[in-house]
């Protein structure tokens, strides 16, 4: 299922912000449904700037990492 229209502008425009600020890193940002409205298959978008081999490494890397975590919760 694809993203709606407005979520895929919003994160099109974060991404060109992001990437003129992080280049040459790579960088992924996830935007997730509010609490209580996800439905199945519809809960996360994704936009990056690495292919999507990269970013599932990456996503691996970071599940193992808060599995290996006590549980944290908060903000930025």
């Amino acid at each position: 299922m694809s993203a709606p229209r407005d979520t895929t502008v919003i994160l099109q425009a974060l991404a060109k912000l992001i990437d003129k600020h992080v280049a040459p890193h790579g960088f992924v940002l996830l935007m997730i449904a509010p609490d209580g409205t996800a439905e199945a298959g519809s809960s996360v978008n994704y936009v990056s700037n690495r292919n999507r081999d990269d970013i599932v490494v990456a996503m691996k890397e970071i599940v193992a990492r808060f599995e290996g975590q006590a549980n944290q919760r908060g903000s930025a």
